[in-house]
């Protein structure tokens, strides 16, 4: 038996904060339960995790499931550790910071308060997405995950993501073999010549989702991927240390774990008069200390309402115009006169005239055509598996 090759795996687990809670009870009996099954099963196994507090909240709301006792065992005995993140998955590029430091503060409470645990000095940013502009929020973190498009070193600082790896596991068009994804990962991050004997440790990132929910299957790949004999799984906080020292100065890339850094969030006109409308809204509620205000602003803050707007392919109108809803009750629960209101009551039902229009305008389904078409070459980019 040849070297084992130690690896990272960041698990992120999220639904929208608009999201109807039976599919969130759906993807708990069909992902989330399995994925603690499995680990419990395998304490060689160790993984980071990401929760997003919308999503524990949600996950608080369904009786009668063991999610929270499972998560807690898991994490007693060192076998996982949970990475900070802002509690409603907004881009933190294009957000507030003092926004993403106020959810960053109410994650780690959520997580506290269900668990019973407190994340390592780790930050995942939703989506991955991050800027320059992220600079002085890292200086916060002991290290961060990020893309490779984001063109840093791996270091002490920055654990990198493969692009290629992670797509592979999200996106291959047919049932995945273990074997043959350990043998593609031991190819991809070989060591230069000369040294045969050392370790290297390979980042994996992806939704925990995809595991069991996206691909039924996936599951059964999953616990065969953790079992491995040739894979040593270790805790992000463990791999950062053993990364040479961060470099100073370094710049940071805009960047995802989506093709073209942010612009699937941004580019439409439909994404920016949400934009506007939230930049419209933060105006007006951002001295507010009122939590009812700021809970209905940070709902409305999520990636996914953007994400929908794109149409690369999803598109889903109700939920994006629930999250513009959110948005404009913040204001609408300010004590202010009604006359201060209509500039962002006017953008709010521009914005829904907008996409309900788009909606039924037949652009959506030439859109899913366009997707798959430019879908099927990626698909075909991908590595034989």
């Amino acid at each position: 038996m040849g070297v084992m090759k130690e690896a990272v795996f960041v698990l992120h687990f999220y639904q929208p904060p608009t999201q109807a809670l039976g599919l969130t009870q759906w993807v708990l009996q069909t992902c989330y339960l399995p994925i603690l099954d499995r680990l419990l099963e395998t304490p060689k196994a160790k993984m980071t995790f990401n929760i997003s507090g919308c999503l524990l909240l949600q996950l608080k709301a369904i009786p009668n499931h063991d999610f929270f006792g499972k998560l807690k065992s898991l994490s007693d005995r060192g076998q996982i550790e949970f990475l900070a993140s802002p509690a409603f998955h907004p881009l933190i590029p294009l957000t507030p910071p003092e926004v993403v430091r106020d959810q960053l503060g109410e994650n780690r409470v959520i997580l506290s308060d269900t668990v019973g645990a407190t994340p390592v000095a780790g930050l995942f940013s939703p989506e991955l997405a991050v800027s320059q502009d992220c600079q002085p929020l890292f200086g916060s973190f002991d290290f961060a995950v990020v893309d490779e498009t984001a063109n840093v070193p791996q270091s002490q600082k920055f654990l990198v993501a493969s692009r290629q790896i992670t797509e592979i596991i999200r996106s291959y068009p047919t049932e995945l073999s273990a074997e043959k994804f350990i043998n593609y990962v031991l190819k991809a991050t070989n060591l230069p010549a000369g040294r045969q004997g050392s370790k290297l440790t390979a980042v994996i990132v992806s939704d925990a989702e995809v595991f069991g929910h996206h691909y039924t299957e996936r599951i059964n790949f999953f616990h065969e991927l953790i079992q491995s004999e040739q894979m040593s799984f270790i805790k992000a906080s463990e791999a950062v240390k053993k990364m040479p020292p961060a470099s100073t100065g370094v710049k940071i890339a805009t960047s995802s774990w989506q093709p073209g850094g942010l612009s699937l969030w941004t580019k439409t006109p439909l994404q920016k008069k949400y934009l506007a409308l939230t930049g419209s809204v933060y105006s007006q509620i951002k001295t507010s200390d009122n939590t009812v205000v700021r809970d209905h602003f940070n709902r409305g803050t999520s990636s996914c309402h953007l994400y929908w707007l794109s149409n690369k392919p999803w598109w889903h109108p109700d939920l994006v115009e629930a999250g513009a809803t959110n948005l404009i009750r913040a204001v609408r629960s300010l004590a202010i006169p009604h006359a201060q209101k209509l500039p962002s009551e006017k953008l709010y039902h521009s914005l829904v005239t907008a996409i309900w229009r788009y909606h039924w305008s037949g652009r959506v389904e030439k859109n899913y055509q366009l997707y798959d078409q430019q879908r099927r070459k990626i698909l075909l980019a991908l590595p034989r598996l």
